[in-house]
């Protein structure tokens, strides 16, 4: 065959392909077998040969990071390497017309992210087996392409935070009940506790591996422990009732209304205004437990 450049070439297929060697390269962080839709192999007449596959397939992420979840930045990676030859007779290169991203598709593939930035290069690594053996001086050639992509949290507030928000406050309504009808005041508080419990697990679920405290769970931590100083100002209040006086309950009923609203205003503009890093969202994990023993004792 020949291009319009007048390269001579000629061209393989699947079942041909199985009678030539090529470099047996593979995506090391795939997980499982791809499927591939089409292959292709051209030699050209000056010694160049190209090798084409259009594969689908699941990749594992290498560094997940969900600290600032749902207002995350992740790093996609594809990283090729041959499984059996080292950098002695592979060598990779990056064949810069060739790599890069459609930005204009990026909507259609990864619909709720926005990209950020995009690289890739080629290094030499020592392989795992010559792990803590000084004799061992193979390297091996790998392909690393890296993409940057933000998460559009949006979603997530709309969907989950701002409804938490609004649990949390329809849970002041057993402030509202009279003392006397207990069972209704700790149902809205124990109901309220349980919803967000699900909600928070349903989320947390569908990470990866994460060491790191986490913006999203800490945020409904502090909001889960208000609900709980809710049921525990009710038990309060239905002691006092008993054993002290009707109307002294009511007035600290009246009390907490006013603290508990107050708290949440302040809860609120804490979660919002901590950075959403690792220092930061430790230190919201330290501001809710803190923040529930100010409203215990209130």
């Amino acid at each position: 065959g020949s291009s319009a450049d007048t390269r001579r070439f000629v061209e393989f297929g699947h079942d041909e392909r199985k009678l030539l060697w090529d470099p047996d390269l593979h995506v090391v962080n795939e997980k499982g077998d791809p499927q591939i839709h089409s292959e292709l192999m051209r030699m050209y007449s000056d010694g160049w040969v190209e090798i084409i596959e259009l594969q689908e397939g699941v990749l594992e992420m290498l560094h997940p990071d969900y600290i600032s979840f749902p207002f995350d930045s992740q790093g996609l990676n594809v990283e090729i390497e041959s499984q059996s030859h080292s950098s002695k007779r592979i060598v990779l290169a990056s064949l810069e017309e060739m790599i890069g991203i459609e930005e204009s598709m990026l909507g259609d593939w990864v619909a709720g992210w926005s990209f950020k930035s995009e690289d890739h290069h080629v290094f030499l690594r020592s392989p795992d087996y010559t792990h803590g053996s000084a004799c061992r001086g193979e390297t091996l050639s790998r392909f690393d392409f890296h993409l940057v992509l933000e998460r559009e949290g949006w979603k997530t507030v709309e969907q989950v935070l701002v409804p938490c928000t609004v649990l949390v406050l329809i849970s002041f309504i057993a402030f509202f009940i009279d003392i006397k009808t207990l069972m209704p005041r700790i149902a809205v508080g124990f109901l309220t506790f349980l919803t967000m419990t699900n909600w928070e697990a349903s989320t947390v679920e569908t990470f990866a591996s994460q060491e790191h405290p986490v913006w999203f769970i800490e945020f409904f931590k502090v909001m889960r422990l208000i609900v709980a100083m809710t049921l525990w100002q009710t038990c309060f209040s239905s002691f006092i009732g008993e054993k002290v006086s009707a109307r002294l309950s009511r007035e600290i009923d009246k009390r907490a209304r006013l603290a508990f609203l107050l708290d949440y205003v302040l809860a609120i503009t804490t979660i919002s205004l901590m950075p959403k890093n690792e220092a930061g969202v430790a230190a919201l994990n330290f501001f809710g437990y803190i923040n529930a023993f100010t409203l215990m004792l209130i």
